[in-house]
């Protein structure tokens, strides 16, 4: 098993992918005609995928792979050494026959980036890392009140981390909501944001290119590179909210107005009179996330006041709802199957949509286990269409925790 700490070093690292073009957004209104610098862009990030993390490649087999000619390659090849994003590491080995090529690999020595998470409720994390992950440096920030973040405290957290590592080319921050691909939070439920400039205040005080990403997709390039997911996925994740991304053909799919994957604020119960966080009335969120459970685990109670139910009485979390229920607790276990079945029908219309290879569930509450996803299945099976019910619905390996989404955005330089 995969460490949170872990976890989060990896996931520091996951804009040198969408950054560098491997799989680049999709721009409503722009030309797909590519200009000398995206064509350069492109070839950098091709070679730099091939070499994540810890692949050592000839420039003959990068040529050979990625169908460039044997100057590009060389043009490539010695930009991104002269600026240390690869490095030589000696001859490849042939068995004798013919020149021996040198061999190319990512350099992790050298340059490092700053990754901050804003998607948890009580604190704030940062992380210095190299190009591979490994960590130089780890801060973490208690908020004064619960979702409580705010530019004092960002930088609270960025500046230990900025003043005690060299050669840092970039600060990454990942959170929850609609994030567009300015920096600009156009709304985030969690942290009460609407049309709130992220980068441009960060990069003013830190001189430093500066990334904001949504947590969701954080975690899915996440598991796309490290874990379970494919280039045809929806990553789900469960915490506080329900949150989302797809990943289509390996391209995140995030629309024209930036809120691809938020289908936590899909509409499942017309007859809620309770309001979302974000206004609206009966979305997804209220009943899958782990505050929907525990929510909707509290009306049970009080609409059953003669039922035994070992939650009652207590201050309890949806963790001590799953646990209820795989005790054999009857009212929890009743509150799990209406929270997987609207899940379910959630996902299995997602799928007439989508068509993804897989589903994968990541977030405090897939930690859950077998009481969370057997009903789960069943009832994505029940409400699915017919040729996307075997899609598989997992538990996500490495997405588990808050998405420390990184700051690697000159990989492919400009």
């Amino acid at each position: 098993m995969v460490s949170r700490r872990t976890t989060e070093r990896i996931q520091g690292l996951m804009t040198a992918y969408q950054q560098s073009g491997i799989w680049a957004p999709h721009n409503p209104g722009q030309s797909g005609k590519a200009s000398p610098a995206d064509a350069r862009r492109t070839n950098r990030s091709l070679i730099f995928s091939l070499l994540f993390p810890d692949v050592q490649l000839s420039r003959a087999e990068l040529g050979r792979r990625t169908g460039l000619s044997r100057v590009a390659v060389s043009d490539v090849v010695n930009s991104m050494l002269s600026c240390h994003l690869l490095r030589e590491n000696g001859r490849e080995s042939n068995g004798g026959k013919g020149k021996r090529g040198t061999l190319l690999s990512v350099d992790p020595d050298t340059l490092h980036i700053i990754s901050i998470d804003l998607s948890q409720p009580h604190l704030i994390q940062g992380e210095a890392t190299n190009l591979l992950g490994e960590p130089v440096m780890h801060v973490e920030h208690a908020l004064r009140a619960v979702n409580h973040v705010d530019f004092d405290t960002i930088n609270e957290v960025i500046t230990p981390l900025h003043a005690a590592t060299q050669n840092v080319i970039g600060i990454g921050l990942a959170m929850p909501g609609v994030v567009d691909g300015n920096g600009l939070v156009k709304r985030s439920t969690l942290l009460g944001w609407r049309n709130v400039d992220v980068r441009t205040p960060i990069e003013r005080r830190f001189s430093l290119p500066v990334t904001v990403n949504n947590d969701a997709t954080a975690a899915m390039f996440t598991e796309r590179l490290f874990g379970k997911g494919g280039p045809n996925m929806m990553f789900v994740r469960l915490r506080r909210g329900v949150g989302g991304a797809v990943l289509l053909g390996d391209v995140p799919v995030f629309g024209e107005n930036h809120a691809g994957g938020e289908i936590g604020h899909i509409t499942v119960n017309r007859h809620e009179t309770a309001a979302c966080g974000c206004g609206k009335h009966g979305c997804l969120e209220q009943y899958s996330s782990a505050t929907g459970v525990v929510r909707c685990m509290k009306k049970l109670l009080d609409e059953n006041p003669d039922a035994d139910c070992v939650l009652r009485g207590k201050d309890f979390e949806a963790k001590d709802v799953f646990d209820a229920a795989r005790s054999g607790d009857a009212l929890a276990a009743r509150e799990v199957d209406e929270m997987t079945d609207t899940l379910g029908m959630a996902l299995a219309t997602i799928a007439s949509t989508t068509d993804p290879e897989m589903f994968l569930i990541g977030g405090g509450v897939s930690r859950a286990g077998d009481v969370l996803f057997d009903p789960l299945v069943e009832h994505f099976k029940t409400y699915a269409f017919k040729s996307c019910r075997e899609t598989p619905i997992k538990a996500a390996s490495l997405g588990n925790d808050a998405g420390i989404y990184g700051a690697v955005r000159l990989i492919v330089g400009e």
